[in-house]
Parts: C-alpha cells; sequence; structure tokens
C-alpha cells in the first residue's frame, strides 16, 4: 500500500457509523494483504464491540508481519504489527494459552513496538502506550521473565512509567489531551507506589525514571535482537486461533 492508499483507507474507516458500514467496507478491500489494513480495521472493530472480528482482523496483522519480517521489522508498519500483536494480549481472553505462547507472542510484541519507538520516537505514542500496557498487564509474569532474561537489573514498573510519560507528551504535543492525561496519570501512579534503591518514587523526578526506563528499553531490545532475528520466539497462528476463541 502508498502512502496515497493508506490515507484514504483511514478516512473511510474512521468514517464509518456502525458495523455493518465498516464490513461493507473492509469488503471493497478485500484483496489487500497488508498488517496496517488488518490493524485498522481491527481497532474500529474493537471500538464498535465486534470483538470476534477485532481478533480475527489483529491475528491477520501480526501474521503478516511474523512471517514477512524482512519487509515490516524496523518499518513504518512496525507499530501496525506490534500493536496487533498487544491488542490481542491485552483486550482478549488468553487462558487457554500456555506460557510458552503468551511469552513468545509478548516477545513479538515487544520487539515490533520497540523497532517502531526506535525509528520515530515520540511520535510513536500510540507504540509506547501499547507496551506500557503490555508490560503492565503481564506484570510479575511473563513481564518479568522476559526482563529477567535479556534486560538489565530495573524492575518492571520503571520500563512501564517510562513509557507511559513518553507517550504522555506525544499525545501533548498533537493535542489529543485525554490521551495524555491518561497516560501522565498512570506514570504518576506508578511513581508514588514505587521504591527505587531503597527511596520512595515520588522523591524522584518522572524525568529521572524516564530516562531510566528508556535506556532499559534499549538495552532489552538490544539484547533481544539476535535471538528475534534467529526467529526464537516461533508463534504457531493456527493454534492461536483456535485456543483465542
Amino acid at each position: 500500500m502508498d502512502q496515497e492508499q493508506l490515507l484514504e483507507l483511514t478516512k473511510e474507516v474512521y468514517k464509518t457509523s456502525t458495523i455493518d458500514d465498516l464490513i461493507s467496507l473492509e469488503s471493497k478491500y478485500m484483496e489487500i494483504n497488508h498488517p496496517y489494513k488488518y490493524y485498522i480495521f481491527g481497532v474500529e472493530y474493537n471500538i464498535k464491540r465486534a470483538s470476534d472480528r477485532a481478533l480475527v482482523c489483529f491475528l491477520k496483522a501480526s501474521e503478516i508481519g511474523l512471517r514477512n519480517i524482512n519487509i515490516y521489522f524496523n518499518s513504518i508498519f512496525s507499530d501496525s504489527v506490534g500493536s496487533s500483536l498487544s491488542f490481542v494480549l491485552t483486550n482478549f481472553n488468553t487462558a487457554n494459552l500456555n506460557t510458552d505462547n503468551i511469552y513468545n507472542f509478548f516477545v513479538n510484541s515487544y520487539m515490533f513496538l520497540s523497532s517502531s519507538i526506535k525509528l520515530i520516537g515520540l511520535k510513536a505514542f500510540d507504540s509506547l502506550k501499547h507496551r506500557a500496557e503490555l508490560f503492565e498487564k503481564y506484570e510479575g509474569g511473563v513481564t518479568s521473565a522476559f526482563i529477567d532474561n535479556y534486560g538489565p537489573g530495573v524492575i518492571s514498573q520503571v520500563y512501564v512509567l517510562s513509557d507511559y510519560y513518553q507517550a504522555a507528551i506525544g499525545f501533548k504535543n498533537t493535542g489529543d489531551i485525554d490521551s495524555s492525561n491518561y497516560c501522565y496519570r498512570n506514570a504518576v501512579n506508578i511513581r508514588d507506589c514505587l521504591t527505587i534503591n531503597g527511596k520512595d518514587g515520588n522523591l524522584y523526578s518522572l524525568d529521572a525514571i524516564m530516562t531510566l526506563g528508556w535506556r532499559s528499553n534499549y538495552s532489552l531490545f538490544q539484547n533481544t535482537l539476535k535471538d528475534f532475528q534467529d526467529n526464537k520466539f516461533d508463534v504457531n497462528f493456527n493454534m492461536l486461533r483456535n485456543l483465542l476463541h
């Protein structure tokens, strides 16, 4: 899809008022097999509470991205893949998935979201928010296991706070004050419950914790990159489709 097609598709999706309108529009673009298309439809289906259709779209976006890592990783479409993976893990019932399934899905989401953030910084505010929500959802479980395996010795809440705070700045820069306030409040709430080096978190500035989190995320991403590129975190989508329903 070229940029003109992407812009036209996005406008048309946002104009739909009913689920039937969205289904009809998806049929119009049936021949286009691209992660951005499936991601934008998935988001809109999710907003319209058509969760089954949203899940199908997010899984398609994820599968295309993971089967074509050389095309979509470190590209402007990294967010479409990473956010689709994140949406599945944070918004749908994953009770039937075992820890290995979730872990691999989680790491792939993290790597695509992180590559988006690496490319465009604070402009990747959606990626930052989704990465924060992903780490927060699996805090104490998969998140801790991943950090233990590949990251520096920094608690997971620092990663989450850093991403929420950066997302708040990014959203504010675009004029999305509601999303900015949501992310900022989350960052402050996490700081107020933190203990860092034996000191209460509120003794530290948000900027100081954000910097620590940014550096930790950079190390985590770099330490994971080789195994990711060697397909160590393979995902069986046929199995996932069955288990996620």
